[in-house]
Formats: structure tokens, sequence, C-alpha cells
């Protein structure tokens, strides 16, 4: 088990830091910049390697320039609602937008940092006994702290005979365990200490503990000094060899500077006639309170808040948890096993991020306990929230009540008698300075069985239930929201939390399947739900939801209509009230943008009414109202997306000293008015000349942008699985491609490679929207800009390709609809016009190859393909059996036309003759000197095999004539010689393009010897399953990425067209990168241990392991083969128990 130094951390690490960051902002930030996720995804493998190559740069030494530091770039801050508080009087928390760079940055560091902070001391199993300073590293975190905590996968103790959290969970999409998890584990360990306690004493004593405002306070110089001790405690227990290269690299990722913009909007927001913000600014910056005034609060809170613990970043809850352990956890520990044990107490102490819960057989000695609590959070200037602490504190008590009767008297009232004052104290003091006292005769704190009854269903048991069961599920949950409970089982935020996401998922259910869900007034409930708690915004993305989903469903209902009509006129609130002032803004934007992702599943016939709906209410939230710039974010992003032709003509200038902000708005109004203009350029004809001159002057980025909204408000057809256009929609697709084409010639080669790169990416990603729907204009590109190979490009030509091979199974498959290409084709495979375009000789070569394919196999008539003009007229000569065709034609060719006897030779190539090919591909004997030439280079080759290599039409006759193997299995003749052989290429730059790009990545993060055997393993692999599936360019599964997005057997089932349990045990085991990865991080081979276990009990360590497995294969697969003269009959072998064991504990 490693801990790397920043400069040593492999690349797999930042791939998933990717993964669990992309989660992270897209379902749980309260506000996301999609632009610039987009952008980062634009070059995704480009942009992980950079932040790999930035921490490279932190040496063991730690000495760095200034220049070659990480630099965060330019981070927002913003206010977003918060409960209010006990007066009903709505509050603001602040929080950060972070650039998504910087996201994954964190998110990186704190999987490095994992097992050694986040610790678990289940995993001092894979340390020696005799290495005690390791395995006492791995003790540092307390159990009892539930929140916050690491995702790890979660395995099946068969002695133990339950779930045991063990290994991180790298692969998971999200980086902590969810909070419904945590409160279950903490209040099932309440439960458990109070009945222990209360069987063992009769009576228990709980105490409470609750840090205020804790990350606005808590500040990044207790984070560095806690690095500081714990990085020497690691480097001193022989866990890591130096802590400098780390120190500096984590005070750098600490280096945000915050920017709020809409700080004059901000100001007017006042409770009892006092700036909101100031009275916030008292309440955390106790010891700067004289320098604050109405004015200058909010400039004076941002610069603070630059200083402490934001909320949003992806590390905040890693690094809340870690100083609190280090300064709180660590020391309670000490003093409760110390102190409770002298007297002879028992006690249990429970952390809930902030929220801290102490449980003891002794009354007077809980009160020790808070007070060494209280001590330790002062240490590193936090303060215990006294209205949530018991027992409190008398005179903050004191200063408390004062506090709360100055703000609620008049001025005349404010002399109040010192009497009365001491009246409501020691009233006060009766509850809030004695702990609670529970007995077996008293109800449990934290009962947990409300969270169990709200927890237990995931979204398959849903989909399982019948309907009288998700019907009463349904009630049940819409009662939630309406019922009290009292706040020792549950509190009202954690009840709407866990309800909402069922009742969201629950409805869509029931109106999927047709039921009357109206019998329980779903909307009353919701609608009730929102005014109670206006600051949870997921009840108000529900009532949309359902809005939205009983109109589809509802065929054009009137009254759904109408009620989301007037749903949406009712978020312009009272301007007069504070709620609307505090929380509208949010509300809106949340409701804008969940239509914006619901948008594609509104049907065309629909979308007409709803836009007048949506721009109605736009028009009127504004009328008194500021417009804040998140909000116009979510006008730009909604319009853009649902086509609404008003213009909002909103002002994004005054955002230009935010540069974080304002590019995402510049990019997003531009988006809009270009969508515009295409609208009334193709249908209108209006302002034809500003049109064109506007669209002239379009940048790259806006293009590249709008594919991505512009996909994203197409409908999808789940019915039909498809998308469909609408006449605009397919006017705007048709006519984008001559802005795509639009290249201005650069006199720097380097520039005019770089706008190159950025043009294919754009045509890339309108490509992807529809192939079947590119016009010629848009094909012509390709052929117009070839583009020279390298390392930069080498992406963007595997996407083209894959592009160009669906375009041909197109073809293939619908002639007809495929005109264009064909067309285009004829056009293009000119002797002439390919001289340097692998685009086209990638063409030439397949068409040529599938026509040398039907000549010599007399295909003709319905069953033969039409073949472009230049490659169709073949002549005696070209009808040679000897001509060479790669792998992948002749597979392709089988997979995508249809087979009938006369075309013996062509039938669907059975399992066994796949794998048949794969040993002579990989396994056939070597010659002598290409064995010592492949020793002498220590290599291993990386090509796209069913390209690089062919086999003769003579030769794949002989294959294919299995009817001369009668009922047993001979060699025929074809086995005897060289089958497949190395094609050669006419286009050079084939050579180095036909490699797996994801083989890097692996054969970068291990040991020679283990580099060797995984390279192997993935390129026999990738082979085998290129050749299920059909296809050997598919940039779907060639993308580095794939490697790290498991998949299991029931998926290689599906994409590889249902292979026998052994092949997809074989393609399970070396296509998924995480059990190397563990095995290699982790130092475990034993499979037993690992979370991702090998399917099957055969090792498999390299090109020597994988052929006895193939050879076994064949032998056993010869018992289950039938010989007729039209080919193979097999039987194909799928294994249940197999299926039902794979993935067990992950």
């Amino acid at each position: 088990m490693k801990l790397f130094t920043p400069s040593e951390i492999p690349l797999s690490y930042f791939y998933f830091g990717y993964k669990k960051a992309r989660h992270y902002v897209l379902r749980e930030t309260s506000f996301c910049d999609y632009l610039d996720l987009e952008n980062f995804e634009r070059d995704l493998d480009q942009n992980i390697k950079s932040i790999q190559e930035d921490f490279k740069k932190y040496n063991e030494e730690g000495s760095i320039s200034e220049f070659d530091r990480y630099k965060l770039q330019q981070a927002i801050l913003y206010w977003y609602p918060k409960s209010w508080d006990e007066d009903r009087n709505p509050r603001l928390r602040p929080k950060a937008l972070f650039k998504f760079r910087d996201q994954v940055a964190w998110a990186t560091v704190v999987l490095a940092l994992s097992e050694w902070f986040d610790t678990n001391p289940s995993m001092k199993e894979l340390i020696s006994l005799e290495d005690k300073g390791k395995r006492q590293s791995l003790e540092w975190m307390v159990p009892w702290s539930f929140n916050n905590r690491l995702k790890r996968i979660h395995q099946y103790d068969y002695e133990k005979k339950e779930f045991q959290r063990g290994y991180i969970h790298y692969n998971g999409s999200s980086l902590y365990e969810s909070y419904q998890w945590g409160l279950r584990q903490l209040n099932s360990q309440l439960k458990q200490a109070f009945l222990k306690i209360i069987e063992k004493h009769g009576v228990a004593y709980q105490g409470k503990a609750d840090i205020q405002e804790f990350y606005p306070t808590l500040n990044k110089e207790y984070i560095i000094e806690m690095f500081k001790k714990r990085l020497t405690t690691l480097v001193e227990n022989g866990v890591l060899k130096s802590k400098e290269g780390w120190i500096q690299l984590l005070s750098d990722l600490l280096n945000y500077k915050f920017e709020c913009p809409d700080i004059e909007v901000l100001k007017g927001y006042k409770q009892a006639e006092k700036s909101y913000f100031l009275q916030y600014a008292e309440k955390i910056m106790r010891n700067k309170k004289d320098d604050l005034n109405e004015e200058n609060a909010l400039e004076k809170l941002t610069e603070y808040l630059n200083n402490t613990l934001p909320l949003d970043l992806i590390s905040s809850g890693f690094l809340s948890n870690c100083v609190l352990t280090e300064y709180l956890d660590n020391e309670i520990k000490k003093f409760i096993e110390t102190s409770a044990l002298e007297e002879k107490i028992e006690t249990y102490i429970f952390r809930y991020t902030d929220d801290i819960t102490v449980i003891s057989s002794n009354d007077k000695f809980i009160s020790e306990v808070i007070k060494k609590i209280r001590e330790c959070l002062n240490n590193i200037g936090l303060n215990l929230s006294e209205e949530k602490t018991l027992p409190a504190n008398e005179a903050e008590i004191l200063e408390m009540i004062n506090k709360k009767i100055q703000n609620h008297l008049s001025p005349q009232q404010k002399d109040i008698k010192s009497d009365v004052l001491k009246a409501i104290k020691n009233e006060y003091e009766k509850f809030k300075q004695e702990p609670i006292k529970i007995t077996k005769n008293d109800i449990l704190p934290g009962s947990t069985a409300m969270i169990e009854k709200l927890s237990q269903v995931s979204e398959m048991q849903l989909q399982s239930m019948d309907n009288e069961e998700l019907e009463e599920f349904i009630y049940e949950m819409l009662h939630l929201l309406d019922v009290q409970f009292d706040s020792n089982e549950i509190k009202d935020e954690t009840k709407v939390a866990f309800a909402s996401w069922r009742i969201k998922n629950g409805l869509k259910e029931a109106l999927n399947r047709a039921l009357n869900i109206e019998k329980y007034s779903p909307d009353i409930s919701l609608q009730r739900a929102f005014k109670r708690y206006p600051y949870k915004l997921s009840l108000y993305e529900i009532y949309t939801l359902y809005l939205i989903d009983c109109i589809i469903k509802g065929n054009n209902s009137k009254s759904h209509f109408k009620a989301l009509e007037d749903f949406l006129q009712s978020l312009s609130f009272n301007t007069q009230e504070n709620l609307g002032l505090f929380y509208g803004p949010f509300i809106r934007t949340k409701v804008l943008l969940t239509i914006s992702n619901e948008w594609r599943h509104i049907s065309i016939s629909y979308r007409g009414r709803l836009r007048n709906i949506i721009n109605d209410a736009v028009q009127t939230w504004y009328d008194s109202q500021e417009i804040l710039w998140f909000e116009k974010y979510s006008i730009y992003w909604c319009f853009s997306i649902c086509q609404i032709r008003t213009n909002p003509k909103l002002n994004i200038d005054y955002y230009k000293a935010f540069s974080t902000v304002y590019s995402s708005l510049e990019y997003l109004r531009k988006i809009y008015l270009l969508s515009n203009d295409f609208y009334y350029h193709l249908i209108e004809k209006e302002k034809e000349n500003s049109s064109i001159h506007q669209m002239a002057n379009i940048s790259d980025d806006i293009l590249y942008y709008l594919s991505k909204l512009f996909y994203k408000g197409l409908y999808y057809n789940h019915k039909n699985h498809k998308l469909e256009f609408s006449v605009f929609e397919e006017m705007w697709y048709q006519s984008i491609w001559d802005l795509i084409s639009d290249i201005k010639k650069e006199q720097d080669s380097s520039l005019q490679f770089d706008k190159l790169i950025y043009k294919y990416q754009i045509w890339i990603s309108w490509a992807k929207i529809d192939s079947a729907k590119i016009p010629e204009k848009g094909l012509d590109f390709i052929a117009k800009y070839p583009i020279e190979l390298n390392d930069l490009s080498k992406k963007v030509m595997i996407d083209v390709l894959s592009i160009l091979n669906k375009l041909i199974k197109f073809y293939f498959q619908k002639p007809k609809d495929a005109a264009v290409f064909f067309n285009w084709i004829n056009k293009s495979l000119e002797k002439s016009s390919i001289s340097d375009n692998a685009f086209l000789h990638y063409l030439l070569d397949r068409f040529r190859n599938f026509s040398l394919i039907q000549a010599n196999m007399a295909i003709d008539g319905s069953l033969a393909i039409k073949m472009p003009d230049f490659v169709s007229d073949f002549n005696d000569k070209e009808k040679n059996s000897k001509a060479l065709i790669p792998l992948h034609d002749w597979i392709f060719y089988i997979n995508n036309t249809n087979y009938n006897d006369a075309a013996n030779y062509l039938r669907s190539l059975s399992e066994y003759e796949i794998v048949t090919i794969l040993k002579r591909i990989f396994f056939d004997e070597k010659k002598e000197n290409e064995k010592k030439e492949n020793e002498k280079t220590g290599k291993i080759k990386n090509p796209i095999y069913l390209l690089t290599k062919g086999v003769t039409i003579e030769n794949w006759k002989k294959f294919r004539q299995w009817e001369r193997c009668s009922n047993s299995r001979k060699d025929i003749e074809i086995l005897n010689e060289k089958f497949v052989v190395d094609v050669t290429f006419i286009n050079q730059e084939f050579n180095k393009l036909y490699h797996y790009p994801a083989y890097d990545i692996i054969t970068s993060d291990y040991s020679n010897e283990e580099t060797e055997n995984q390279g192997e393993n993935y390129i026999i692999s990738m082979t085998l399953f290129s050749m299920l599936k059909g296809n050997a360019i598919d940039s779907s599964y060639l993308k580095p990425f794939y490697i790290y997005s498991w998949k299991d057997l029931q998926t290689y089932f599906n994409q590889a067209n249902f292979p026998s349990t052994t092949i997809a045990s074989l393609l399970v085991n070396t296509l998924n990168y995480h059990r190397k990865f563990y095995e290699s991080y982790y130092d475990v081979y034993d499979q037993s241990n690992l979370p991702y276990r090998k399917l099957g009990d055969k090792p498999i360590d390299g090109r020597k392991s994988y052929q006895r497995i193939i050879e076994t294969y064949l032998e056993e697969s010869e018992k289950n083969l039938l010989y007729w003269k039209n080919g193979l009959i097999e039987v194909i072998e799928i294994d249940v128990d197999v299926i039902a064991r794979d993935g067990e504990g992950v």
C-alpha cells in the first residue's frame, strides 16, 4: 500500500479523480458551470495529463519555482439558501464555484492521500506484522466520525456474515460515502451505545455540541499545520519518503482567492432593518467587529473567507475531517480514555461533521467532555453554537438571551428589569444546563426506525414493485413531508432530503406505468412542502419534473399546462418579503435548469406552448427585481436549449472583472444570439446581411459549445430509440457546416495545426449528434483538410475514423438513406485527391477490400453492396485469390451484410472461429530470428491487429470450409501454413495511427514485468473484443477512459453479441483495469482479498497463460461443434452461477 509523492502519482489516479470530480460538480454542488466542464472534456486526455505534468514539478525536496507552481484559477463566491432560523427568517450560506480543472486536481490529491488519512484499521491486514510504524499509521481517523468519509468498497465477510468497508472505491463515481450511509451508521451506533449503558447502569445521559459556522470559520492555516504534522508522522513511520513536495503542493492548492459578483445588489439584503451580511460578518468575525459596517461588510467577508474552508470544493469534506481528527477527535479520545477509565465511567462519543454527541453513564462527566471539546475547538479558532450545545456554558447562555431580547424589544422596552431577565435565564438553564436523561422506558434519541424506512428502497427495488406496492410507497413518502417528527428521531432537513429522491423517482415510475396517482394529490403535498421548506430546492425540482411528466404522459392536458404556468408565475414572489429576496434567485435558477435538463424528453408537439409559458414567466419575474449572475446564466442556458426566441437582452458587461463568470456568460449569450440569427436567417429570411456578417465572425469555441447545447435541445424518442429533428433543427444542422469548414490560413505552421485540431474537434462534436445527417459539404471538410499524425492529433483521427465506420455501416444497412455519403465517396475517392489524406486512404482501403470480397466471392444481384465507381470495375487480374484482406474488413463485411447459402464463406463467424483466428494472430510459433529480435528490443508491439493483419481470399475460403472436417475436428490445409499475415499500407501513417491509446497508460503504471503482462493481455483481449463486436475502430472503447469504467459479464454479453461465459470472463478479467490497479497499489496478489476478483481459477499473467486458456477453450469447444455443409453449429456455454458471482463485494 503506497503513498506517492506528488511527482510519482500514476496517471490512473488523475482519471479516477476526473470521474469523481465530474459526478461531484454535476450532482453534489449547488451550481455547475456546464461550459467549463465541456471545455475540459473537449480534450479530456490531454487536460488530465496536463494536471499530472503540473504535479510532477513538486519533487521530494519541495524546491519549485514560482513560475512552475500550480495556480488555481479565479473562484467565485456566492450565497446559497440555508434553512431559516428559529424566527423563520431566511438565511444564506457562502459557497464557491471553482474551475473544473481545479476540482479534478483536488480529487486526485484526496485519492492519492486517501488510505493514510481517511484510515481504516482493517487495511492493516495488508501490512507485515513487523512493520509497526505503518500499521500504527492506519489508526489515525477515529471510527466514530461518520460523515464525509471516503467511499470504500463494501465486501461481504463470510465469517462475520456481514458487509465490511474495505478498500477505497477508486472506481466509484462518488468520492464520499452517501450521507444516508453516514446517518444509518451514526444512529445504529447511538442506539447500541444507549442500550449498553442502560443495560449496565440503568440510565444513560446524552450531551450535544455543534460547531458554529464550521466551514466558514475553519482557517486554512490549521489545514496546512495538520498536513505538516500528519505527513511528518508518515515519514517517520516509513510510509512516505519525503513530505516537502506534498506540503508545497497542498499550500498552492489552498491558495484560492474569491471574487463576489453582484456585491452591490447583495448589500441591499436586510433583516430587522440591518444588513444581513453585516450580521453574518459580526457572527463569524468576532475579533474584527469594530472594523465592520453596512457598507464594507460583504467585502470584508469575502476577504475573510479567502482564508477559510469553502463549501462546494470537492476536498472540503475530507480536509475538515482531517483537521478535526488531528485537533479534536484524537484529543477527546485520549481525554475520555484517561478520565473515564480512572472513574470507571462508560462514555461514547460520535461526530457527524460538526454535530457531536456524547453518551455517558455519568451526567457530570458529559459536562467535562463538552468543556474539553470547547477547549480543543477554541485552540483552532472554532466555537460551539450555544443554541445547539447541551449542557451549555452559563455565561454564553446569558449573552445569547440578552441578544435575543435586544433584537425583539423596542428602544423604550430595552430597560427591562434585571429580575425578569434573570427569571428567563434560570428557566432556560433548567433545560440547557442538564444533559438528557434516558432510561429503558424512554424512546431512544436518534431512533433508526424512520431513517431505515426511508433509505431501504433503491431504484432497482422501486422498479420491481407491483402497482399496488408502488402506489402505497408514493403515498407514504408524500405523507412524510407533512408529518412532524420529534427532532431527536429525525430532523426536518434530513427527512426532506431522504424523501425527495424517492418521491421524484416514484412519481416518474408511476407515470410511466400510467397509474392514477392524482388521488394522492402529490401536487398539493409538494406545494405544502416547498412552502414549509422553501430552502430545500430539491422540492421545486421534483414539482417541476412532476408537472412536465404529467404534460408528457397526460396527452397534452390543458390542466397540466395551466398548473405549470401558475407555478412558474408564482416564482416572482413578493418583493417585500425576505423569503423571495433571499431564496427566489436560486429557486428560479433551479427550475430553469431543471426544465433545460428535461427538454430532450419533451416531444416536439408540446414544445411551442411550453416555450410561451417559460418566456411569459421569465418576463414577469424581474419587473422589480435585480437579476443575479447565476440567474442570467440559467436564462441564457434555458433559452438556448429550449429555443425561446424573445431576447432577454441581459447586461453581462458588468462581470468583465470576474473572468470565470464573464467567460461563460459571454459564450452563452453569443450562442443564444447565434441561434436566433440562424432562425431568422433560415426561417424568416430577415436580417439576412447582418446574419451572414455575424455568422462569419463566430469563434471556434462558440461553435463547439453550440453543438453541445443543440444536442441537449433535440427530442429523443425513447420508443423509436432515435433523435427527432424539427424543421428548423434540420435546417440548422445542415447549415452549420458552412461555419465549421471556414478556416483562415495562418502563416505559422504550428498555429495552423492547432487551429485544424480545434476545427476537427468541432467537426467531430457536430458529427456525433447524427452522423447519418452530415451533408456533403460537411464531409468535404475531411477531404479538403488532411491532418498530420502526431500525439495531439491521434485521438482526433481515431474519432473521425470511428464516424466514417458508422457511415459505412449505415450505407451497408440503408443504402438509400445514405445516398449523400455514397455520392460524396464517389466524388472524393479519385486518385488525384487522396495523395496525403489519411481519411480518404482509409475509405479507399475499406471499399477496395469490400469490392475484392464481392468480386472474388461472386456476390452479385440483391446481395451485393453497390461500390463507388472508382473501385467497382474489376478486371480479371483483380479477381485474385491471393489478394490480402485485413481481418477488420472480413469481419465488418460479414456483420453488416445479408447472408444466404450462395455466400457460404461470408456467413457469421462462430465464436470458435473467432478464437481460432485470435490464436493464429498471437500464439503461432514464431520464427527463430523473430523471437531473437523481440528478446533484443524488449518492446511490446501495440498495433490494432485487425487492421494490420490480414487473410488472403484463398485462405479465407479454406478456413471457412468446415464441412471438410466431417464429424471430427481435423487440421485442414489452411492451419498448416501461415494463415494470418502482415498488411502493407500504401499510406505509412497508418502504421503509427493503428495503436490503442490506453496501452500507454497501462504500461506506464507498473514495473517492467507487470507492464509486459498487462499490456499483452489488453491488446489480445481488445482484438478478441473487436472481432466479437465486428468493428476494430470505435472511439467509444478505444478511448483511454474506457478502461476506468467497470464492465461486468452482463456488459460484455450485450456488447460482444453474447459470447460464452469463458470468453466473457476473459474480457472482464483483462479489459478492466481495476483488478491490476488494486494489485499494484495494495501489493495484494491473493485473488480472494481483492475487491475486483478474477473470474475463474486460471491465472492470466501474460501471453503464455492467455495462450493456455485459449487452447483449453478450443479443445473443450470442439466437443460442442457440429460440422455441416454450410459451416459450424456451436453450442455456447453460459454459466449462470458465474454471472451471479460476478462483481461480488464491489
